[in-house]
């Protein structure tokens, strides 16, 4: 079963319109999300209703969480406050139900966990400031997960990286997507930007880090007018 697998959009639409109309999204068998579709960026509402028409599971992050009815969620830094007024903005009732339905964990085929910062129900999310899975970290993963585990897919840190842990007996494929939406990556031609994912192999355990360029021109143009650098970093 190959599953194409995004995460941390953050509201970025054409980094996620980029990575959609990839070609291994239409070859692929599964397309999963794991979380934080919602942010600062710009069309929350938009890339909601994308990943509803193009993913077939769903988990919800920290940044999701953020507009849940029963979340008391209180913004001080300025740019959370930003977030928080433009999600309530440019989402509509519908996208937030449904966001609102996601499961914080979601076990789908072949033994694959699906979480947004960590594999367990009370750190799935991040909410509670939970550290994320990081390179170097991922065995760590290994006692959060039963033996039934053989994947484990997290988002959360947006850092790109895949690493097969535990035993030659217990294998377990740990993969982090990257970041669709999340920095704004211009790599120096002109507003082109960068926006990760990943390619998985369910039977083989097998694993691809992919990018695609991007045209981050109105994302940049959004962050600059609404006086916030927010996500725009530079690689060259």
């Amino acid at each position: 079963m190959k599953l194409a697998v995004i995460a941390d959009i953050h509201g970025n639409a054409p980094a996620l319109e980029a990575v959609l109309d990839a070609p291994v999204m239409s070859e692929a068998d599964t397309v999963v999300c794991l979380g934080d579709i919602v942010g600062a960026l710009g069309s929350p509402g938009t890339c909601v209703s994308l990943v509803r028409q193009n993913a077939d599971h769903v988990v919800h992050g920290n940044h999701d969480s953020r507009v849940f009815d029963n979340r008391k969620f209180l913004p001080k830094r300025d740019v959370d406050v930003f977030e928080y007024e433009l999600i309530k903005e440019r989402l509509s009732a519908a996208n937030r139900t449904w966001l609102q339905d996601r499961p914080v964990i979601d076990k789908i085929m072949n033994g694959t966990v699906l979480a947004h910062c960590q594999p367990t129900p009370d750190r799935a999310t991040g909410v509670g400031g939970e550290p994320g899975a990081y390179p170097g970290s991922f065995e760590e993963i290994t006692d959060s997960v039963d033996d039934e585990t053989k994947i484990v897919l997290l988002g959360h840190t947006h850092c790109q990286h895949a690493e097969v842990v535990g035993s030659d007996d217990q294998p377990l494929l740990v993969c982090n997507p990257g970041a669709v939406g999340l920095p704004v990556r211009v790599d120096g031609n002109g507003d082109a930007g960068l926006a990760r994912y990943a390619v998985v192999e369910t039977d083989t355990m097998e694993w691809a880090l992919r990018s695609v360029q991007y045209d981050a021109t109105n994302v940049v143009e959004f962050l600059r007018a609404n006086g916030s650098p927010l996500g725009i970093a530079t690689e060259h």
